[in-house]
């Protein structure tokens, strides 16, 4: 039987999504019920998650007119709240390296303002529902925004074009002292040629994926996925089975027959967790093993690998 408390949240939960929420980060949003707290009540409550679940793909389902935007030449300036800088935010820094800690380093160090246009906000709505880091950060920053309305601000924008970016940017060129924050490359360009000042952030280089995100902590699979086999080192252990909770410094190794299956190849990526966990994962080494030499590095790790693909 849940407690009083608990009956309460769940009752929120179903109105929320009767009222149509679409995932556990609109009804979060909805009912003021933190996302952590929702996954740990539905974790004891598996009837009701499995209802839940029901109802956000009715949801999904149903079909909203759309409204085609009328695209116009002239751009009309929104009134914005007062402050020495604006950080404008296009929606592809979700997947990029460090995103969070440079809108909290300009909130901090320099009072700045941070835009989300109506554009930014539909592309951040469909990012958030993902398992991955990219849906995590959109979810931070959408959850931000609705904590921190002093800080963050809502504009709706003129669509000046049938590009989106080329709206945003058009935006940008005309807010005195704006950084646009974007990790795409033809925004970038764009930006450029308007003259825009931009911060453009670099996507990881070759992450690792498979990495899922449980109750807020990033979390990765240990064993065979697919034709890879995921070992994962934390500290002095040696991790081959089952679901771990990832942490700053661990290592994670992806092994893999090569194609002539005469030789393995080994790939070693290095796992760094923020403290908002957030995290980025950086391939760090790479070994091609054949025959009886091993790298004296991944000798325990290669002895592991030997032993469940039976060889």
């Amino acid at each position: 039987m849940p407690r009083k408390n608990e009956t309460k949240e769940i009752n929120s939960m179903k109105n929320a999504a009767n009222n149509g929420a679409k995932s556990f980060a609109e009804i979060s949003k909805e009912t003021e019920i933190k996302y952590n707290r929702i996954m740990y009540i539905l974790e004891k409550h598996p009837v009701v998650k499995e209802r839940l679940l029901q109802a956000f793909e009715e949801n999904k389902k149903v079909s909203v007119p759309k409204v085609k935007r009328k695209i116009s030449k002239k751009v009309i300036e929104p009134v914005l709240p007062e402050a020495e800088k604006y950080i404008i935010i296009d929606a592809s820094i979700c997947g990029a390296k460090g995103a969070l800690q440079a809108i909290h380093r300009e909130i901090s160090e320099s009072n700045a303002k941070i835009i989300l246009t109506d554009i930014t906000v539909e592309e951040l709505t469909k990012l958030e529902d993902g398992d991955d880091n990219t849906a995590y950060v959109a979810r931070r920053i959408l959850s931000n925004s609705a904590k921190h309305t002093d800080t963050y601000y809502f504009i709706k924008i003129t669509k000046t074009s049938i590009i989106d970016d080329k709206s945003i940017v058009d935006f940008a060129s005309t807010v005195k002292n704006a950084v646009l924050f974007t990790a795409d490359k033809g925004m970038n360009a764009i930006a450029k040629l308007e003259k825009v000042e931009v911060n453009f952030f670099i996507k990881s280089n070759k992450p690792f994926y498979g990495i899922i995100y449980k109750d807020e902590k990033p979390v990765l699979k240990a064993g065979l996925d697919n034709n890879n086999f995921i070992i994962i080192r934390h500290k002095d252990s040696l991790l081959y089975e089952g679901e771990h909770c990832l942490y700053n410094g661990d290592e994670i190794f992806s092994l893999r027959k090569t194609d002539d299956e005469k030789g393995v190849k080994l790939l070693c990526f290095k796992v760094k967790i923020h403290p908002n966990n957030s995290f980025e994962t950086h391939l760090v080494d790479r070994s091609f093993i054949r025959g009886n030499y091993v790298n004296y590095k991944y000798k325990n790790v290669y002895s592991i690998f030997k032993q469940f693909s039976n060889n």
